[in-house]
């Protein structure tokens, strides 16, 4: 994914993301733009304003910096899958980069305009009534 949007750029989403606005005209003039992921702060990050950013929903230009300074990070990837590591560099990692290097070009929106309801209310998603 990281790949794709380095060289073309454009708009990715994981398959269980379900788009229900578009994003705005400001947010897009950004060369990156990328969620805050707030979970909780359990051993890492714990003294941060988030805990990471999440890599479900991302768009780029392409050829943007912070796509290419994610890119660069997966020199030293170290998961195996559900472990200690899972969420390192789809979450943590890009944090620690975007507070490092605030002028790449990157946008960080807050978490409940890209992730509301959080996986663990998922199914408020096809309870809910119409207007909630």
């Amino acid at each position: 994914r990281l790949r794709v949007l380095l060289r073309y750029g454009g708009l990715y989403l994981d398959l269980d993301v379900l788009s229900v606005a578009r994003l705005s005209t400001d947010t897009m003039r950004s060369s990156f733009v990328i969620g805050r992921q707030d979970s909780g702060r359990v051993g890492f990050r714990t003294h941060r304003k988030y805990y990471g950013l999440c890599n479900a929903v991302m768009a780029a230009a392409p050829g943007a910096g912070f796509v290419r300074m994610l890119l660069s990070s997966y020199g030293w990837f170290r998961s195996y899958g559900r472990d200690a590591f899972w969420d390192e560099h789809s979450v943590r990692v890009p944090a620690e980069l975007a507070d490092r290097c605030p002028a790449v070009g990157q946008h960080i929106l807050d978490s409940d305009r890209l992730y509301l309801p959080l996986w663990g209310d998922i199914t408020s998603v096809y309870t809910a009534e119409p207007g909630d």
